[in-house]
């Protein structure tokens, strides 16, 4: 748990993107983070009104994504950020895709070293 969010390496891995997360928020009734599936997505659902919505989030992998034991898997490279928003208990996740081996996060690009 990172305050009200469960993350972990659950045990659904669904065959759509955010089905997995959907499935997961329906279950614990709260905002999780999932990397058993390594794809990226957000699944948003409200409990009753907008100061309890909650977000599953598919957080992607940072393996490669061409695995020897694995033909044609659906997987993104990506990262998710969370921060916690100053003397509050919310928290405000963002997720951050790395493609071609780039990430854009905070007004920057982040590339391996002698990269363009």
């Amino acid at each position: 748990m990172f305050g009200k969010i469960k993350i972990g390496h659950f045990d659904v891995a669904m065959g759509a993107s955010c089905a997995s997360e959907k499935k997961l928020v329906n279950k614990y009734a709260c905002s999780v983070v999932q990397g058993h599936t390594h794809r990226l997505g957000m699944f948003f659902k409200s409990f009753g009104g907008d100061d309890n919505t909650v977000v599953g989030i598919g957080s992607g992998c940072l393996c490669q994504l061409d695995p020897d034991y694995c033909s044609d898997p659906d997987w993104q490279q990506g990262i998710i950020v969370i921060k916690r928003l100053k003397d509050e208990n919310r928290y405000h996740a963002i997720s951050v895709p790395i493609l071609l081996h780039e990430a854009f996060y905070n007004e920057k690009i982040y590339r391996p070293k002698g990269g363009k």
